[in-house]
């Protein structure tokens, strides 16, 4: 770890493996935007040339960053960080896990990164929060892609859901790509989980909730990731995104099941995400209904789903005051019909990873632990760059 001369209150992680693609504009951001001198990157082993970029930008703008001899996956990464900040003296009381392919922007623009993130440092010691999630948009530059392009309502729709059921200091998940946390509850929660790319943040988020811990959401910061532009980059994605929901949701029924009976907006949310799966099934291989009845029902089912979705997004009063209202009513219609092209496939596929995970598993007994091991810790100082 470079140049990290004090403790302050505040600090951001980023893990990256194989980034080379995004690094450079994501370091320009930073630098940009004002956080380059508090954000410290995780080389996780890469074999590309990400190392030698960050190698670079140390020599330019003095950036930190750590190199991991063995990949540890994104928690493990994490964590090593964050051991390695303690056993140093240095650990803030926050901790903002940030994505190599995403990157922070104040929502009031007459303000800096540095002021934006202290207010909602504040404001998760006022409301007694561990983590919180930030809104959430997908980067759109000049060269985004029309795929990508038309995933803007999806993302914003994630405002309303945030927007709700942290009413009950509750989240689904906290952004993958980004979070805000509590550096002592961080690390404890990442002590217990085995690193799993597919997994980690749902299951980061869901642990902190079995412990009682108030998670919140706070809309004044913006956070900018970077999303699929390939329709197979699609499927893949959500066929991991689709794996891991199971996985966690398997492992924590009973949780999820407790909170759907106390008729909590997390059990909703559950019912609603399991509504939709089966639903859209139902439809696809009851070959008791004609052709003109499957249709006709996929017809209503998606004109159902494309006007809650509309609707999720307009009746937000976030949505309404900082996004594009023009883009969510021009792309949602285009989404929904890619939804069942892509997505359902990549959700099915990964439903179908789900049962051979639990084949294997249960045909070898496997036993998991959770690996942390500083040891495998290889830090670059300034003379040896």
């Amino acid at each position: 770890m470079n140049n990290i001369e004090s403790k302050s209150d505040y600090h951001i992680i980023s893990p990256v493996f194989n980034g080379e693609d995004n690094l450079e504009l994501i370091l320009e951001k930073a630098r940009e935007i004002g956080y380059l001198n508090k954000i410290t990157f995780v080389n996780d082993a890469s074999t590309d040339n990400t190392l030698e970029i960050l190698k670079i930008w140390h020599r330019k703008e003095g950036l930190r960053f750590i190199n991991l001899k063995d990949n540890q996956k994104k928690e493990g990464a994490i964590l090593s960080a964050l051991e390695l900040m303690n056993r140093k003296g240095l650990l803030p009381d926050k901790i903002i896990t940030l994505d190599s392919d995403s990157f922070l922007v104040p929502r009031d623009k007459s303000e800096s990164i540095d002021i934006a993130i202290k207010k909602a440092s504040i404001y998760m010691d006022q409301m007694n929060l561990v983590g919180i999630t930030f809104n959430m948009e997908p980067i759109l530059g000049e060269r985004a892609t029309f795929l990508e392009k038309i995933q803007y309502p999806e993302y914003t729709g994630l405002w309303f859901w945030h927007r709700l059921s942290a009413k009950q200091n509750k989240i689904w998940v906290l952004n993958g790509p980004g979070a805000m946390f509590r550096s002592e509850a961080l690390i404890d929660t990442l002590k217990t989980m085995l690193p799993d790319f597919e997994t980690g943040d749902f299951l980061i988020t869901v642990n902190l909730m079995k412990k009682g811990c108030k998670i919140g959401y706070y809309e004044m910061i913006q956070l900018f990731t970077s999303v699929p532009s390939t329709p197979f980059g699609l499927f893949k994605q959500r066929r991991r995104w689709e794996r891991g929901t199971l996985k966690v949701l398997s492992w924590n029924i009973s949780f999820y099941l407790d909170q759907t009976i106390k008729l909590n907006l997390i059990g909703a949310q559950l019912i609603l995400y399991l509504w939709i799966y089966f639903g859209w099934l139902v439809f696809i291989f009851n070959w008791k209904l004609d052709r003109l009845d499957i249709s006709e029902n996929i017809l209503l089912l998606g004109s159902f789903w494309l006007l809650f979705n509309v609707c999720i997004n307009l009746l937000n009063k976030s949505v309404l005051k900082y996004a594009d209202i023009r883009k969510i009513i021009l792309y949602a219609p285009i989404w929904l019909i890619l939804w069942p092209l892509i997505v359902m496939p990549a959700r099915i596929t990964g439903l179908l990873d789900f049962f051979k995970y639990y084949l294997i598993r249960i045909s070898s007994g496997q036993n998991f632990k959770m690996n942390s091991n500083i040891d495998q810790v290889k830090l670059y100082h300034e003379n040896d760059i």
